[in-house]
């Protein structure tokens, strides 16, 4: 009975018992297979009566049960509220990272999924990010993606982009409504260069779209995601922000890259 509960445990509650760390290990513990108290004391190497202590509040707000075996499991609430820490520790990891750029501008069925950013490692410098841009576009093989307020692209990128192209690597340009580059981007880049890329896009191999706003910015191919930034307090880009090889990383970026194109 879903209405049999007239006192279930508070949010604040929740999140107090998720704070210690000690709860979290028992809880990661035991989320696939229950143990039973000997077990759970020896694996974490903490004395019976603190894992006692500990899964008593636990079970009394209902994340940990014990079944008839004597064994103590994660409630199904449990695990629904684990699925969501993922997105907590990226934060918490990257904590001065966010607190001066905002995820505010993600889609919002996004926002729930962050979690699927952890394994990453952040871009310290614009510098960097034009590096690791460079070093993406080279080893593309399927397909560039990229979303931008502007083209941070160097001439040396705009060779190894064309190179891309005539290997056959398809490439997905967004960008602002209106944007127009300054022309010291194009000074270095030789005409035959840039006539080849405008030709790649008659042909459709590269596709360009624009929106009203560009939200983040976002360069990668098939294998990696070479920058994922957001704007920070002023809603202004500096191009420092993350990248990953991670495939769960790649695929939140692909789908949000996806969403934005159609």
């Amino acid at each position: 009975n879903l209405s049999s509960n007239p006192n279930p445990p508070e949010l604040s509650d929740l999140f107090f018992e998720l704070s210690n760390e000690d709860r979290l290990d028992i809880i990661k513990l035991i989320d696939k297979n229950p143990k039973k108290l000997s077990l759970i004391s020896k694996e974490l190497d903490l004395p019976v009566q603190e894992i006692s202590r500990q899964l008593n509040r636990l079970v009394k707000v209902k994340l940990v049960t014990k079944n008839g075996d004597g064994a103590y499991q994660v409630t199904l609430m449990g695990l629904n509220l684990l699925g969501l820490l993922p997105g907590y520790q990226f934060l918490a990891e990257h904590f001065d990272y966010f607190n001066n750029y905002s995820l505010l501008t993600l889609p919002r069925n996004f926002k729930g999924r962050i979690g699927e950013l952890f394994h990453c490692s952040l871009v310290p410098s614009v510098l960097v990010s034009f590096a690791n841009i460079e070093k993406m576009i080279q080893e593309a093989e399927e397909y560039i993606l990229s979303m931008a307020d502007q083209r941070i692209l160097s001439p040396q990128a705009y060779f190894l982009a064309n190179e891309a192209l005539m290997r056959g690597v398809e490439m997905k340009i967004i960008e602002p409504w209106g944007y127009s580059a300054p022309s010291e981007v194009y000074d270095n880049v030789p005409v035959e260069v840039s006539t080849s890329i405008r030709d790649h896009r008659i042909r459709g191999v590269k596709q360009d779209k624009v929106l009203p706003n560009v939200k983040l910015s976002l360069f990668m191919n098939e294998k990696e995601v070479a920058l994922l930034a957001f704007p920070n307090i002023k809603g202004e880009f500096d191009y420092t922000g993350f990248t990953s090889t991670d495939e769960a990383f790649i695929e939140f970026c692909l789908e949000l890259h996806q969403f934005y194109w159609k």
